[in-house]
C-alpha cells in the first residue's frame, strides 16, 4: 500500500500464530517502486504481536534499511490489480523499542517479497 505521506510504499506481512493472534511486520520504504532497485533505502519498521498486545517500532528512519534486489511489473489478473512485486532484504542497526514498555526486539536480516498495486503506489 502507499505510505500515509504518499512518498513511498508499505509492505505488510502477517501470519497467524499457534494458539491465536497474528504477528505482523510493516515495512515502509521511501520512493516509487520503479526507483527502488539497486538502492539502499532507510525503512520504518513496525512489528505487531496481537496475541501479546505488543508493538515494536523504529519510530522513524535511520535504524533499519532495505536493499531492493528486484521490482517486477505485474499485470492485472482476475484476482489482483496491476502492480509490482518487490523483492529485497531488510536489516536493522539496532533493536526496535517497544511502544508500551522498556523492552526491545532485535531482528535478524529479513528477506522479503511483497506486492504493491499500481493504484496504491501512485504510479
Amino acid at each position: 500500500m502507499r505510505r500515509p505521506d504518499g512518498q513511498g510504499v508499505r509492505l505488510f506481512f502477517a501470519s497467524e500464530q499457534p494458539g491465536g493472534g497474528r504477528l505482523s511486520v510493516v515495512i515502509g520504504i521511501d520512493g516509487r517502486p520503479d526507483t527502488l532497485v539497486g538502492t539502499e533505502r532507510p525503512a520504518n519498521v513496525t512489528v505487531i504481536d496481537e496475541r501479546e498486545s505488543r508493538f515494536f517500532s523504529t519510530s522513524g528512519a535511520g535504524r533499519c534499511w532495505t536493499v531492493i534486489s528486484s521490482v517486477t511489473s505485474l499485470t492485472r489478473s482476475r484476482d489482483y490489480p496491476a502492480g509490482h512485486r518487490i523483492d529485497g532484504m531488510l536489516y536493522c542497526l539496532g533493536a526496535l523499542p517497544s511502544l508500551g514498555d522498556r523492552t526491545s526486539l532485535t531482528l535478524g536480516d529479513l528477506r522479503f517479497a511483497g506486492r504493491v498495486s499500481a493504484d496504491e503506489a501512485q504510479l
